[in-house]
């Protein structure tokens, strides 16, 4: 890749909900002096609109048009940029021609896809591709699945100072407040309605060549008790993407030489809140009943109907009052114990997804050389393409990210 180019990063999709949040992220936190930032999308007026909405010190802030299925527009884009920050979705109707104008351009690339299925079109049609561009094309930036797979990455890490391996690790998830926007269920009603339900739940969906088709764990479906931490967990609706997205990763460093361990499994779910019983049981039937439920067509047409369209999402107060936090245990090789934890202020789904998007792509642009040099391109997960230097950046951010051997 061009070490200077006109843009760090360029936030195309600026003006849809998840598009504004991040705007206002970099504006209160990315100094221009530091890093070279534009606005992209397809409405000029918009961008303009949100521009000046952005306050003083702005006004010149450079925008960029390009709409999803111009492939030469999306080219000229990335080519004047050394990473694109993504949130237009669905992805799978949306992302594919900027995945491949990035490859094209030589432009590494973050979004915050929790859609599966088309990750796997992606390994399958541009993984080589990439690799041979020196491109890095991550996948799952948002909540889905950054903590996750950091907190596997993060224990493998610690493991292996000690001349351990993992073995069994478990993430348990503890989400306070938030609320869903548009994009995000335009997303999941895409997936839904495409077919691609079935191959989602495959435990290893993403993983290398053959392995895809290994078979596995199955995602938890009833209320357990975890001894480790001693609470009652429930099925938790994201491990379907965060899990294979581990799964993944520890693959990928497996290839490379660096196997989190031979017995190394990863399952998750949600921790039943002792003060809010009868909402966590409310999650879990939420997710026994997912599945069949929403495949209803007058489901699926209510949800279309009454949901939050593209552009709409919770209110500040409610994305202000929220948090969320991971805790994550693991057996190692040796007969050990090791924990972990992931702590974040703000709706999940909007503040911390966006702060987790950004930081991805800035540490793209300002850790280049500290990256894991196993993985100069392709597909990539956060662990295999970030790896430590985003847990750095991420704690440096205000997120609290401990372990505990």
């Amino acid at each position: 890749m061009e070490t200077q180019r006109e843009f760090d990063v360029v936030l195309y999709g600026a003006t849809g909900f998840t598009g504004k949040q991040a705007a206002l992220y970099y504006a209160a936190n990315v100094p221009r002096t530091q890093t070279r930032w534009a606005l992209a999308g397809r409405s000029l007026d918009k961008l303009e609109l949100l521009r000046k909405q952005l306050g003083d010190g702005f006004e010149d802030l450079p925008l960029l048009c390009a709409d999803s299925h111009d492939s030469q527009a999306l080219r000229a884009m990335t080519a004047r940029c050394q990473v694109v920050q993504t949130t237009v979705g669905p992805y799978a109707r949306y992302g594919e021609e900027l995945v491949k104008a990035c490859i094209e351009t030589g432009t590494d690339y973050v979004d915050i896809t929790g859609e599966t299925p088309w990750v796997r079109h992606l390994i399958d049609s541009y993984h080589a591709q990439a690799q041979a561009a020196g491109v890095r094309i991550v996948n799952f930036c948002g909540v889905d699945s950054v903590p996750s797979d950091l907190g596997a990455f993060l224990l493998a890490s610690v493991a292996r100072s000690k001349g351990d391996m993992l073995g069994p690790v478990q993430g348990l998830f503890n989400l306070r407040g938030g609320g869903l926007n548009g994009g995000t269920l335009a997303s999941a009603l895409n997936m839904l309605e495409s077919g691609q339900l079935a191959l989602a739940q495959k435990p290893f969906l993403l993983n290398p060549g053959s392995e895809q088709d290994r078979i596995g764990p199955i995602d938890q479906k009833s209320v357990n008790w975890n001894a480790d931490f001693w609470v009652w967990t429930t099925p938790f609706v994201m491990a379907p993407v965060n899990t294979r997205v581990v799964r993944r990763s520890e693959a990928l460093y497996r290839l490379a030489g660096m196997p989190y361990g031979p017995d190394f499994k990863y399952d998750e779910a949600m921790w039943m809140d002792e003060l809010l019983p009868a909402a966590s049981l409310g999650i879990a039937g939420t997710s026994l009943l997912m599945d069949e439920v929403v495949k209803l067509p007058a489901v699926l047409k209510l949800l279309k109907q009454y949901g939050p369209k593209p552009g709409e999402g919770p209110s500040e107060a409610v994305m202000n009052r929220s948090n969320m936090s991971v805790w994550f245990s693991a057996r190692t090789r040796g007969g050990h114990t090791l924990k972990a934890s992931f702590f974040a202020e703000g709706d999940p789904g909007n503040r911390v997804t966006v702060k987790l998007l950004s930081e991805s792509a800035l540490t793209l642009v300002h850790a280049r050389h500290e990256l894991p040099s196993e993985f100069g391109g392709g597909i990539l997960t956060p662990a295999t393409a970030l790896g430590q230097p985003l847990i750095t950046r991420l704690r440096a951010a205000g997120i609290k990210i401990d372990v505990k051997p």
